[in-house]
């Protein structure tokens, strides 16, 4: 499913609840010093059954909270960076 921006996808589980979400490069935005690195190399959102946001390494950042509520450093650590090939994810129609 195209995220809302349209700037990425999501995955829904078949409880009809965000899982996973991809956001491409904001090609305005090139990772500088008033930006995250996330932004310019894109990134993932992952929660798991529960609703919970995830770090890159599976753990939850903060229990059954919004990411509006979030610190800076828990919104930094549940955008994962994507480090893979951006022209891989072309090819299979992801990107």
């Amino acid at each position: 499913m195209t995220a809302t921006s349209g700037r990425g996808w999501k995955m829904i589980d078949d409880k009809g609840n965000e899982r996973i979400r991809f956001m491409r490069p904001n090609p305005r935005r090139k990772g500088t010093d008033q930006n995250w690195v996330h932004t310019a190399t894109g990134y993932w959102m992952i929660r798991d059954g529960q609703g919970n946001y995830l770090d890159g390494d599976g753990n939850i950042v903060a229990p059954n909270i919004s990411p509006s509520r979030m610190s800076d450093d828990q919104k930094f650590r549940i955008h994962v960076a994507f480090t893979g090939n951006m022209g891989e994810l072309g090819e299979n129609e992801l990107y």
